[in-house]
């Protein structure tokens, strides 16, 4: 397991053990980014109000452990291997202090939209409601490996897969372009908010 303290993701990766962990946590800007594999052993060894800092790290075949780690607790999931993006925007989301909706059946986020800390003022909903139902959780695996790192993933308000998006409207077009090309067919886009007339 790799643990992300407070700054810049790569300079901070320390290994671990589940003997040092608790000493790690002790620091409130502490993130351990965990194989999906060790999740349980990591829940079991740690109090609950720590869970939310352990982000799961998962293998497409390993998405249904991933989503029980979500349900315990976890506050997101990373698609291995991973990017430093990836990293950023997780680390963020464990830091945030947020406790969105979740899905009861994936763990996934209930993505919602209203993000006024986002640098960009337009806000895209991306879903795929041909992975819904039992292929939730391979969508939005998939989706987690085609966004960015700050996007977030979870389910819309339709139980599709699903990434929120901060985009202009000319990012968002060649986005769903290279969507639909690497065979994510089906894809659907919903603007929450738009840029604002000058």
């Amino acid at each position: 397991a790799l643990g992300i303290a407070a700054g810049e993701v790569q300079r901070h990766c320390l290994p671990l053990t589940i003997e040092t962990l608790p000493e790690f946590l002790r620091d409130a800007t502490a993130v351990l980014f965990a194989e999906v594999d060790k999740c349980p052993k990591l829940f079991a060894s740690t109090p609950p109000a720590c869970h939310g800092r352990i982000i799961v790290v998962s293998t497409l075949p390993s998405m249904a452990k991933a989503c029980d780690a979500l349900r315990a607790g976890s506050t997101a999931f990373v698609a291995s291997p991973f990017s430093e993006g990836q990293a950023g925007g997780a680390w963020r989301q464990a830091l945030s202090g947020q406790q969105p909706s979740r899905d009861a059946a994936t763990g996934l986020v209930i993505l919602r939209g209203g993000d006024d800390e986002a640098a960009d003022p337009e806000e895209h909903i991306i879903s795929l409601p041909g992975f819904r139902g039992s292929g939730a959780p391979t969508g939005a695996w998939m989706l987690r490996r085609m966004l960015r790192g700050t996007d977030r993933i979870g389910l819309d308000d339709e139980g599709n897969p699903a990434g929120l998006v901060h985009c202009p409207a000319s990012a968002l077009d060649i986005l769903l372009q290279r969507l639909a090309e690497s065979g994510l067919g089906g894809v659907q886009h919903r603007p929450l908010r738009t840029a604002r007339a000058a």
